[in-house]
């Protein structure tokens, strides 16, 4: 079978070099190391860096130097393959006649350090293809992905099935023609399995075997002595790596003329220990059964893993399912009689804790359960027990391909014994894993399991019933004779079980995918399971819904449109939407972390929320397939409310009202009625600036079949540290590093949000109660206030805040207005700085700085009412004053610094364009900004070069406050500002 693959240009940018057909500029030396040969090929330049990721760079002005009037480069790869690619290069399309395994690894590899990922993805399908269209690979295929899979690091997993397949049948590497010409590394790498299930002598023997042909002119040596010594030389790393007490003393006495090469007995007993036979359980491989024990010892697989022969957990097979063998002679009475050998008794589960490993008919997925409960009493039917310990897995052959694991939630549902016809009782897991046992005269007898997501985290499989095809079961000990743990005090919680999502449109694994998205995680290393997705998806909205789910989610509909479009009530708290298109089927969807908690200001207005979390999407189909993400790229235009518009034939009809979202530029709604006065909701995608591209459609309008909204809230936390429940205003709107969502510890603390209204300590009349920083920060910057120089968090902050002798009104909150405070809203700088009416007595300033978690704040005790309200750049003096910050708005690492120079501690300073503010020193500064780019002034058009209003704050040291600064000095964007009216309320 012929097999084509186009190269496509990495550019189509106008500048690059033209593609030419002059003599040949690069030379290119190849040398194979298998057959030890050195060719060298002639290539273009400029069609190299046009197909090729490496030559673009490896030619470029930066790294390339001509010799000779010729760039010269030098690979180590397979003479053949790279000649198959350089000619695909040049030509444009690269066409293999039916590759056998081999041929593929060499491409693989040369892709691989090409940087031919989308070649080297095409190659690892049709790699993969050859292993479905055969069920498993053949001994030859083993040997020529473990001879070259091992250099690629995306190949590793292939390597480890290979390794696993060695360690069991290390004949295909061993016996192969080929094995004298496989590279050291990879011999190194076999000789530290601790399972190679062949003796120990002929392992040595086929050492000095590979060692004979890579020792250099070997037989032509003079005599036994030098032919040993150039073998030591060949061998020193790997003679180190033979398991010489797993030898007999009549094998040792065969290798007595190799003495004087082989490594002391100090150094052979410090050697780790192998195992020349296989170790149970022999139904899944060495390395999986390790795997399945680092899970049970709740140890991350990753760190110093176990195999098989390592294992701190000893397996002893007790049922094999159907067996006919000596087997069953041995282990008779754990096999039920009445099933003709194909159930397991409770036998199985007396003593000692279980692993069942199943092998499903037709599919040969692996399905198992690992039971911690030593059921050695006699009980009841159906009686449950409770564990936090046990839990399944499944994976896709015996060697732990994409294996998935799945721990119980609801421990009280963990393990049960149910009763199974015709007779017996069996363990159940939760709902999720159950057994049935079929016979009949006309059929022959067969076992099924049932598979339901219920009280256990998501399998990773579809529900329903499966045949099983094989079925093991092995008791468990500990080879140190611990007692193994039943119930985990350190992970025991309230179970928290993740509901599916009531949706019509996508499958509920799509959610884990959005998931994924919102905490930018890798959609395809780090997709969340089910199970382990840390949010919930509450339904709102469901387009033309006639249900009762209508009647109970009334007030997210906009009344004028027929139940067609929502209203902005679906986008109080973070939302997601997700829409069905007509005609296509395509899914297309949006996600908003904001709170619209406010309604549109004045009509005709678009209001726009600044955000860097926003994304829009679209797929092929309910399940994700083929998605296409566009994160919002300019975050000041990533979200608006609108009038809803509507686009009538009929002029004389009504206009339906409302407002609805609207993502940047590239992402739409209108409202349509045809000329039969049929209503349909349809979308505009438009390339735009706001959102990254190529846009999520081709540009152009789209009716919309299906709609539907989501609120989306944070799970609480597996690990409870904290009573209460996240609210809407803690969620990620503004993400400062883009890539991944800063990290911060979340401290334990007392759930004191909420005692601001009843005991008045802060008043917020006429704005959201949602503040810059916590109540705890409010409750240390009060002990400042009264004159301690304390910064370490308080000890009880919940009894400080409580206790303490002030009262804090805010005035000021940037970018926000309250009718009650007008008069504090200096109007020509759009609500973003305040008037000096905010400083007619005591006042505390806060304020974040942008693209980062810091607060910065001043204390003012001044009245500046009377003596200094018309004049400007005068100091007036003062003791009580201080300037501080801190990392986070909980007042981490706090720094406070009070003036030292009391007489030039405050002052007004002149802000363009008008009005006042204060100036502490000259430690902390305000500048208001507004205008174009390349003239810095003032321009209140809608050009990209607009600098859009926004306030600095001038951090100064060696003024007339405490050093070292608050901050580096230097000039920093603030995003949020608060000021507050500061009341002492016990005098």
């Amino acid at each position: 079978m012929l097999f084509s693959y186009a190269f496509p240009d990495l550019t189509t940018d106008s500048f690059d070099p033209p593609v030419t057909n002059d003599s040949h500029d690069t030379l290119i030396e190849i040398y194979d190391r298998t057959s030890d040969n050195v060719k060298v090929f002639d290539a273009h330049s400029s069609k190299l860096r046009r197909k090729c990721e490496y030559f673009q760079v490896a030619l470029s002005e930066k790294w390339a130097r001509k010799i000779d009037d010729k760039y010269k480069l030098c690979l180590e790869v397979s003479i053949d393959a790279f000649e198959k690619i350089l000619n695909g290069i040049c030509n444009g399309k690269i066409t293999l006649n039916d590759p056998d395994t081999d041929t593929l690894m060499e491409l693989m590899l040369i892709s691989d350090i090409l940087l031919l990922q989308e070649f080297f993805d095409y190659l690892r399908s049709k790699l993969n293809g050859k292993r479905d269209k055969k069920k498993e690979w053949s001994d030859d295929d083993i040997f020529s992905i473990l001879r070259t899979s091992y250099r690629i690091p995306s190949t590793q997993d292939l390597y480890l099935i290979c390794q696993d397949v060695f360690a069991e049948r290390p004949s295909i590497l061993f016996n192969s023609p080929e094995f004298p010409h496989i590279e050291e590394e990879l011999l190194m790498r076999i000789l530290k399995l601790d399972m190679i299930c062949l003796p120990e002598i002929e392992i040595f023997n086929k050492v000095i075997e590979w060692g004979i042909a890579n020792t250099p002119d070997y037989h032509s040596l003079p005599d036994e002595t030098s032919k040993i010594n150039a073998l030591g030389a060949t061998l020193e790393d790997s003679l180190r790596l033979i398991q010489y007490k797993n030898m007999s003393e009549k094998e040792r006495l065969t290798i007595r003329d190799y003495e004087q090469i082989l490594p002391t007995q100090l150094v052979r007993y410090k050697i780790p220990p192998r195992s020349n036979l296989p170790v149970e359980p022999k139904a899944i491989s060495s390395r999986f059964a390790g795997l399945i024990a680092m899970y049970v010892d709740r140890k991350d697989p990753t760190d110093n893993p176990y195999s098989g022969f390592n294992s701190p957990l000893q397996f002893r097979h007790v049922f094999r399912m159907n067996d006919r063998s000596s087997f069953y002679n041995e282990h008779h009475k754990y096999y039920n009689k009445s099933t003709y050998r194909l159930l397991p008794t409770m036998k199985c589960y007396h003593g000692r804790p279980s692993l069942m490993i199943i092998k499903l008919k037709g599919s040969g997925k692996i399905i198992g359960a690992y039971n911690p409960i030593d059921w050695k009493q006699d009980v009841p039917k159906r009686v449950y027990v409770s564990t936090s310990e046990s839990f399944l897995f499944t994976c896709d052959d015996r060697y732990g391909t994409n294996f998935k694991i799945s721990r119980v939630r609801d421990y009280n549902r963990a393990i049960c014994l149910e009763s199974v016809y015709p007779s017996g009782v069996l363990l159940k897991f939760g709902e999720d894993l159950t057994f049935s046992y079929s016979h009949s005269i006309y059929i022959s007898s067969c076992i099924n399991c049932n598979i339901k997501n219920k009280y256990y985290e998501q399998l990773g499989i579809a529900d329903g019933y499966y045949n099983i095809e094989e079925w093991d079961v092995y008791k468990i000990h500990r080879k140190d004779d611990q007692p193994i743990i039943v119930m985990n005090k350190e992970v025991k919680i309230t179970p928290q079980i993740n509901l599916p999502v009531e949706t019509k449109i996508v499958d509920n694994e799509f959610f884990e995918l959005v998931a994924t998205w919102i905490d930018r995680k890798d959609p395809v290393k780090d997709r969340y399971p089910w199970s382990d997705t840390p949010f919930t998806f509450t339904p709102l909205f469901r387009m033309n819904d006639r249900t009762d789910f209508y009647n109970q989610n009334t007030n997210h509909y906009n009344k004028s449109t027929n139940r067609l479009l929502p209203t902005m009530k679906c986008h109080h708290g973070p939302s997601l939407m997700i829409m069905k298109l007509k005609t296509s089927g395509k899914i297309i969807g949006a996600y908003n972390p904001v709170s619209w908690k406010q309604k549109l200001g004045r009509i005709g207005l678009c209001e726009y929320e600044t955000t860097s979390e926003s994304f829009i999407f679209s797929c092929d189909d309910k399940i994700g397939t083929n998605w296409l993400l566009s994160r919002v790229k300019n975050s000041r235009r990533a979200i608006c409310s609108e009038e809803v518009y509507s686009l009538h034939n009929h002029v004389d009809n009504e206009v339906p009202n409302g407002v609805l979202l609207r993502f940047g530029e590239g992402l739409k709604f209108y409202h349509k009625e045809d000329r039969k006065g049929n209503y349909s909701v349809i979308c505009d995608i438009r390339k735009n600036d706001s959102y990254e591209q190529p846009a999520i459609m081709p540009e152009g309008t789209y009716t919309i079949e299906e709609w539907e909204i989501f609120r989306v809230t944070k799970r609480d936390s597996k690990v409870q540290t904290r009573t209460y429940s996240p609210i809407i205003s803690g969620y990620t709107t503004f993400n400062y590093i883009h890539s991944t969502n800063p990290s911060r510890k979340i401290k334990n603390r007392n759930p004191i949000r909420k005692i601001r209204n009843s005991h008045r300590k802060i008043v917020c009349d006429g704005f959201r109660p949602h503040q810059i920083i916590e109540d705890e920060f409010v409750a240390l910057i009060s002990t400042w206030i009264d004159g301690e120089n304390s910064t370490e968090e308080l000890d009880d902050p919940y009894d400080d805040f409580m206790n303490i002798p002030f009262q804090f009104t805010l005035l000021f909150r940037m970018n926000c207005r309250s009718n009650t405070h007008e008069k504090y809203y200096n109007q020509s700088t759009y609500n973003l700085l305040p008037t000096m009416k905010c400083h007619h007595g005591p006042s505390l300033m806060i304020m974040r700085i942008k693209d980062s978690e810091e607060i910065i704040g001043a204390y003012n005790p001044i009245n500046w009412k009377s003596d200094f309200s018309n004049v400007k750049n005068k100091y007036v003096n003062t003791t009580e004053s201080f300037i501080f910050s801190s990392k986070d708005e909980y007042g981490t690492d706090a720094k406070l610094n009070r003036v030292i120079t009391p007489d030039k501690a405050m002052s007004q300073m002149s802000v363009y364009p008008n009005g006042v503010l204060l100036k502490f020193g000259e430690d902390l500064s305000f500048i208001y900004r507004h205008g174009n780019l390349h003239t810095n002034e003032p321009d209140y058009g809608y050009d990209d070069d607009i600098i859009w209003p926004h306030v600095i704050c001038h951090v100064k040291k060696d003024g007339c406050y405490e050093q070292p600064p608050i901050l580096p000095e230097g000039i920093y964007e603030i995003d949020g500002w608060e000021i507050y009216r500061v009341v002492r309320t016990d005098k």
